[in-house]
């Protein structure tokens, strides 16, 4: 192997190691942030699967729900997300649905929850909540993007991911190639220049 082919693969692997280096740095920078800072660590973020409370909240939809709620702020037609075993599995799903009534029993505040466009209490959900089986109150929703982290955390989202980096990858090692076999060819130019002269 010759000295500049050595150089190539030395460089390439410290660019392999330093991109290596940065993405880690980022995903642990990224869960930090998420995790640790109060703003974004009382934030939760759910994807709707349903088309319950279409067309507020869209099947595919990525809900951002603020789980540092006070409970004595929790009224009729607000939008909470909560616990609940709808298929009587013994498993609780995850569902977003409106507050549709708040009473007390015993000095506990039960809710009861409705879907979208449900105007009759015939119609409520069939169960009962407690402020324990809420996780936290509608902020905002970004249409659509569930069905992309969705996709992403899928196994041919994630191979889809590995190839188009691979491919970035090479795109970018092809052009700095590209750029270095000019920059040779110039530097010969030049020499060669230099014995005319």
């Amino acid at each position: 192997m010759s000295e500049q082919n050595l150089k190539t693969s030395k460089q390439k692997l410290k660019n392999w190691i330093i991109f290596t280096v940065i993405l880690i740095i980022v995903f642990v920078a990224g869960y930090i942030v998420i995790e640790k800072v109060p703003f974004f660590a009382n934030k939760r973020l759910l994807i709707v699967i349903s088309d319950s409370m279409e067309p507020t909240i869209g099947r595919g939809d990525l809900a951002i729900v603020n789980t540092a709620f006070e409970v004595d702020t929790l009224e009729e037609n607000t939008i909470i997300a909560f616990y609940t075993d709808i298929n009587d599995d013994g498993k609780d799903e995850i569902i977003v649905h409106y507050i549709a009534q708040v009473t007390q029993e015993e000095g506990v505040n039960i809710f009861r929850t409705k879907r979208e466009n449900v105007t009759s209490y015939i119609d409520w959900d069939a169960w009962e909540l407690t402020e324990d089986d809420i996780i936290g109150t509608h902020l905002y929703h970004v249409k659509n993007l569930g069905r992309f982290v969705l996709f992403l955390d899928s196994i041919f989202g994630k191979i889809v991911l590995a190839v188009d980096i691979i491919v970035i990858l090479g795109i970018v090692s092809i052009f700095s190639k590209d750029d270095k076999n000019k920059k040779a060819q110039k530097n010969n130019l030049i020499k060669k220049g230099d014995k005319m002269c």
